[in-house]
């Protein structure tokens, strides 16, 4: 990590917090699915491949916050805030406790209150920073 030693542990907590994000969506789908008697086995496939095509945008996400440019000429801001409450209500109506989804409908929404809706997604790690950053 250079010649900060801190930023080893930050560098390892900020990896575990993308696992950990990544396997509760993982998990939520998977809860999804079975509520049908989709058995996971059947459908991990398909989620692998998604989440390997998703992990492909991680370039350019780092590359939009370092430059402040979040045009996209792909999925808004305010364009995956209107899928969330078709998430959320399937989940509920499927009994899968959508409170994972939550805090991040709330981002999109707060993201899209403050003119930020015509955005790439890249725009919500500005909102997760202390002011001032």
């Amino acid at each position: 990590m250079g010649g900060d030693p801190g930023l080893a542990p930050l560098f390892d907590l900020a990896l575990l917090d993308a696992m950990y994000g990544m396997f509760a969506g993982v998990q939520h789908a998977f809860a999804l699915v079975r509520s049908e008697k989709v058995a996971a086995t059947d459908f991990e496939p398909m989620a692998t491949a998604w989440l390997t095509a998703m992990l492909g945008s991680l370039p350019e996400q780092a590359r939009a916050v370092e430059a402040g440019d979040f045009a996209t000429t792909v999925s808004s801001v305010a364009t995956s805030r209107m899928a969330f409450p078709g998430l959320i209500e399937t989940s509920r109506d499927q009994g899968v406790d959508p409170g994972y989804l939550l805090p991040v409908r709330d981002l999109l929404d707060r993201a899209v209150e403050e003119g930020h809706g015509e955005d790439g997604l890249a725009r919500l790690i500005t909102l997760l920073e202390r002011p001032g950053r």
